[in-house]
């Protein structure tokens, strides 16, 4: 019950509109990455912040997902805690799924030139 109602609170806090907080990061033949200033958060190891990704076809049944990101800037890896996917595009409509990442996911680096690396450098910037 508490996992059902922790989804249902963060449903609602993430349901913001995509225009105004969202800076375009970076593009691909598969969409557009932004991530969001506002929700950059830092401590003496990591940082975190939230991203949104605009697919330009359905994925997964949806159109968008936003993603929590941490990072560890001393040796430019990161992992997903949580991620919400959205029915159309720039995180608008209908929540297909929203879900917790396992706590011992992996670190993956960010490679030099992804879609995602320009979000890293903004973080550990």
């Amino acid at each position: 019950m508490k996992k059902l109602l922790g989804i249902v609170v963060l449903s609602l806090l993430l349901s913001g509109s995509a225009n105004g907080n969202w800076i375009e990061s970076s593009k691909s033949n598969n969409g557009t990455l932004y991530y969001n200033p506002e929700t950059l958060t830092k401590n003496e190891k990591t940082s975190f912040i939230w991203t949104l990704i605009d697919h330009k076809e359905i994925k997964d049944r949806g159109k968008s997902r936003k993603i929590h990101l941490e990072v560890n800037c001393i040796n430019r890896k990161f992992k997903m805690h949580y991620m919400t996917i959205y029915k159309d595009q720039l995180g608008q409509g209908d929540i297909v799924e929203g879900f917790s990442i396992s706590e011992e996911s992996e670190w993956t680096s960010a490679i030099p030139g992804s879609t995602l690396y320009p979000v890293i450098k903004v973080v550990c910037n």
